[in-house]
């Protein structure tokens, strides 16, 4: 399957990659989200879709729960992200505390918000997770690195996207590709909205080589 580099702006052209974000058009499944619901309600679904692609080995299911995130990319408040950290990453994972304290400088959703996204998963304490798979704790990643770009926070979408594809670079999954392929994006619009996209241009380029 063929993976692309989309990048935003003046740079709006398709790279291939291998292991696409390609669309499925042979077995139309439903997408983890049929009818609106809460926000947590949304995330939960999109992580079952993604662990459930790991266990398959089916690339393609990490695509389509991407494809079926819009409303946690237009809607994910900090308490969310905070509740979803705490949720699916083990007390002892390095990567916990750093993603919840960028968390922590995120804007505060009013109390109407944040209500209406996290009324899910409420009811009961969940068990504390012993592992996280890689393909989940970087997609809570994006999450949080999305947030900081709605929220015109530039400085610290770069340095959380800087973070993460240093960590993309040292994993080998098939599974992780869309989502390599979604974080130099976000790395990529970040430095567009800053005027600077023409610094990383060696760095995409060798992460093209490196895909093809």
């Amino acid at each position: 399957m063929p993976l692309e580099l989309v990048l935003p702006g003046s740079w709006a052209r398709r790279t291939t990659m291998p292991d696409a974000m390609d669309t499925d058009a042979t077995t139309p499944e439903p997408g983890p989200t049929q009818k609106p619901g809460s926000g947590f309600e949304d995330l939960r679904r999109i992580v079952s879709l993604i662990s459930r692609a790991v266990d398959t080995k089916q690339t393609r299911l990490v695509s389509r729960a991407l494809r079926h995130n819009s409303p946690l990319r237009t809607g994910a408040t900090s308490d969310l992200l905070t509740k979803a950290v705490e949720l699916y990453f083990p007390e002892a994972d390095p990567l916990r505390a750093g993603l919840l304290a960028q968390i922590a400088v995120l804007p505060v959703a009013e109390a109407a918000e944040a209500t209406s996204m996290d009324v899910e998963g409420e009811e009961k304490a969940p068990e504390k997770p012993t592992e996280i798979l890689p393909e989940v704790s970087v997609y809570l990643s994006l999450l949080v690195i999305n947030a900081f770009i709605g929220a015109e926070m530039l400085d610290q979408a770069q340095a959380a996207c800087e973070a993460l594809v240093t960590l993309l670079e040292t994993l080998n999954r098939r599974t992780l590709d869309p989502l390599t392929s979604k974080a130099y994006f976000y790395l990529s619009l970040v430095h567009e909205k800053k005027g600077t996209l023409p610094s990383i241009r060696t760095l995409l380029l060798s992460a093209h080589r490196t895909g093809g």
